[in-house]
């Protein structure tokens, strides 16, 4: 049996074998599929000026020069009488308008979501947002000063 089919008849069963649960199947198929959950990867060394350093007063010096390269390079830039609407072409015809919009809108629409239980990756779940801002706007009505606290 080759290499290609010994992994065929390996991974075929992953789906199978995690049928009801969807959560140890992602951590399943992630590494197949080259996926991580590092989020952030530490810099252990830098190149300054051609040269290597894991110095971290180096580092710190050289992060406190770029971030002044802003200030010398305005320094450069010679004044000009133009002002920046001269740069803007005249506004288009067919722009688009957005109507405003009144809380009660706000309302049937989060009214209309489908309030799953199941969290994003911030860990909220649709049901969760739903009622919370009918909530607030139903509030609103009786406190309208308290709206956004």
């Amino acid at each position: 049996m080759t290499l290609k089919h010994l992994a065929r008849e390996t991974y075929c069963h992953i789906p199978s074998n995690f049928k009801n649960y969807i959560k140890n199947s992602w951590k399943t198929i992630r590494p197949l599929i080259g996926k991580t959950n590092e989020k952030t990867t530490i810099i252990e060394e830098f190149k300054i000026n051609g040269q290597y350093t894991t110095d971290p007063q180096t580092v710190s010096n050289e992060f406190c020069n770029f971030s002044e390269i802003g200030c010398k390079l305005q320094a450069n830039i010679p004044p000009s009488r133009a002002n920046y609407s001269d740069f803007l072409q005249s506004p288009e015809e067919r722009s688009m308008f957005v109507a405003p919009t009144t809380q009660q809108e706000i309302k049937e629409i989060f009214r209309s979501i489908k309030g799953k239980k199941s969290t994003d990756h911030d860990g909220l779940s649709s049901y969760l947002m739903k009622m919370y801002v009918i909530r607030k706007l139903s509030l609103s009505y009786k406190y309208p000063h308290k709206l956004f606290y």
